[in-house]
């Protein structure tokens, strides 16, 4: 994934309750972070902030991962 791609919530996403306020959104890559695993320290995480849009409102999210995430 890259900056400016469309996405949506995965599966994953979309049982996660955090991203509640975003099912049914459609959004767009506007930055990509990479940042140290709190898991592992010499594994590198790619965090994605993406810019939600639906038919009730607008919404930016900042560290999404990327299983959180698919391509439209």
């Amino acid at each position: 994934m890259k900056v400016g791609d469309l996405v949506e919530l995965s599966r994953k996403g979309e049982d996660t309750l955090w991203c509640r306020k975003f099912r049914g959104m459609f959004g767009i890559i506007v930055e990509i972070v990479e940042r140290q695993s709190t898991y592992d320290a010499q594994t590198r995480v790619n965090y994605y902030t993406v810019m939600f849009t639906g038919k009730k409102s607008t919404r930016s999210q900042t560290r999404i991962p990327r299983c959180y995430l698919k391509f439209i």
